[in-house]
């Protein structure tokens, strides 16, 4: 565990946090927004989890798949997930967003990437050389960095963590 924690200590140390306040403060003033989340994989499981936090602090936020997901349009947000920034489905919902109008936020590893290239901001996640299997450690990182994110929105938007703990299901 000391080399797994090293490795997201890494990540953070890396990690430009000058995008991390963009983003915040991207969505501390993007409530009446429709947000979505773009991403595959265990990529896309760490980015849905935020999804649901984002819905928990009032957002109108969805996931790619979610069947009720509404249209996007000029007044969306699309979060995008990717490691890579070239996972060809994600990047066929990104083309889409942006003939929509949809600002595009991209967290890769590959700020020269095909989805990068189309982000209105991207927040470049360090990339290093990882003990763990395939891109764990990427996976692991950006389930914390999103919980972190999801912390400051909370903070700094002085919600009432009662409120917040009311949206939350009960159909588990």
């Amino acid at each position: 565990m000391d080399r797994v924690f090293a490795e997201l200590q890494l990540m953070w140390n890396g990690t430009d946090k000058e995008r991390l306040e963009d983003l915040v403060n991207l969505l501390l003033n993007s409530k009446d927004k429709l947000i979505v989340g773009l991403g595959a994989g265990r990529m896309g499981y760490s980015l849905q989890s935020f999804v649901m936090r984002l819905s928990h602090l009032g957002f109108n936020s969805f996931m790619i798949g979610d069947t009720t997901l509404p249209r996007v349009d000029s007044d969306s947000i699309a979060l995008v997930n990717t490691s890579s920034g070239e996972t060809p489905s994600i990047k066929l919902y990104v083309e889409q967003c942006k003939n929509a109008g949809v600002y595009v936020v991209a967290l890769t590893t590959n700020p020269q990437s095909s989805i990068a290239m189309l982000a209105d901001i991207i927040v470049p996640v360090p990339a290093i050389d990882s003990n763990q299997l395939m891109k764990t450690v990427y996976e692991q990182y950006s389930f914390l960095l999103f919980d972190y994110i999801a912390g400051e929105v909370l903070k700094l938007s002085e919600l009432d963590i009662n409120w917040v703990e009311q949206n939350h299901s009960i159909l588990e």
